[in-house]
């Protein structure tokens, strides 16, 4: 069984993803110009905000790609690995260009 894909939603998907791709960009100039922290902090929500309509539109497809991923089983498979992962001490991540 295939897991299902997004396709019929790609576009607007895509297009919801460029938006974001613009709006981290535009954080990262607000950055090189040493902007106030709470204007860049308020991008930041805002980005977070918009993947996370990415990650669960109602219906949409990255939905449907979770519940397939499920059915085969991969969702336990990735489960098993992240909580092996939590047991180790936290990381920073640091974003690079």
């Amino acid at each position: 069984m295939a897991v299902p894909g997004y396709s019929h939603d790609k576009v607007s998907l895509q297009a919801r993803l460029a938006r974001i791709e613009g709006q981290v960009r535009g954080i990262q100039r607000m950055v090189d110009e040493d902007r106030y922290c709470i204007d860049v902090l308020t991008q930041v929500t805002a980005v977070k905000a918009a993947l996370d309509k990415v990650a669960l539109a109602e219906g949409g497809g990255m939905n449907r790609l979770v519940v397939g991923a499920g059915r085969m089983g991969l969702v336990a498979r990735h489960q098993l690995g992240t909580s092996a992962r939590s047991r180790r001490s936290p990381r920073t991540v640091v974003a690079t260009a």
